[in-house]
């Protein structure tokens, strides 16, 4: 699955830009309504995802997360590319610029750091190394993060994930530990000790 999440990451970092770019062309060929709903969509699709950021509510599996938020990149080069359709010269090619400055982590991403981008979607797509259910409204879940040439070490998470939403959950608390250079007093963490800060 973490292959497949790379290669689809990979493609999606060089070639949403480009989508944008493409759809907003083509709705403005249109002349008709399809650039503003286009446009509305995208935006309120990013609203949405940034509002559950925000928030901590998540998916409960790590892979429909992913999918989300690959999904925010495209809305995000839609309403960038809206910028196009600005008419006035002086403030389209401004805001134009301002949109566009993703693209160079983008590029980035997709070359040479494309190595980073795996270890990333690693961290994001390994199963929990523990999970515990604590009641019928709490769930605890321990992850590892970071790789062996650099920092790493786990989080444990404390979810609001009740057993009859099974697909969604809402993080109450979190707490990461530093394994390669622990803070001190801060050398580990356990769901009882994420629970007792609640």
């Amino acid at each position: 699955m973490l292959i497949a999440a790379f290669y689809i990451t990979w493609f999606s970092v060089l070639a949403a830009p480009a989508a944008g770019v493409l759809l907003v062309l083509r709705w403005q060929a249109r002349e008709g309504t399809d650039l503003r709903r286009g446009l509305a969509w995208a935006a309120a699709y990013l609203g949405m995802v940034g509002l559950c950021l925000a928030t901590g509510l998540q998916w409960s599996w790590p892979f429909l997360n992913f999918l989300s938020c690959l999904a925010a990149l495209y809305a995000y080069w839609i309403a960038a590319a809206g910028a196009l359709a600005i008419s006035t010269r002086w403030l389209r090619i401004p805001v134009s610029v301002l949109a566009a400055l993703p693209l160079l982590p983008s590029l980035f991403l997709g070359t040479i750091g494309a190595l980073a981008l795996i270890f990333v979607l690693g961290d994001v797509l390994d199963p929990p190394i523990e999970t515990r259910r604590l009641s019928s409204t709490r769930l605890c879940e321990t992850t590892t993060w970071g790789a062996a040439f650099g920092p790493s070490g786990y989080t444990v998470s404390m979810y609001w994930s009740p057993v009859w939403i099974p697909i969604l959950r809402y993080t109450l608390a979190s707490d990461s530990v530093d394994e390669t250079s622990p803070a001190p007093g801060h050398e580990s963490a356990t769901c009882d000790s994420v629970a007792a800060s609640l």
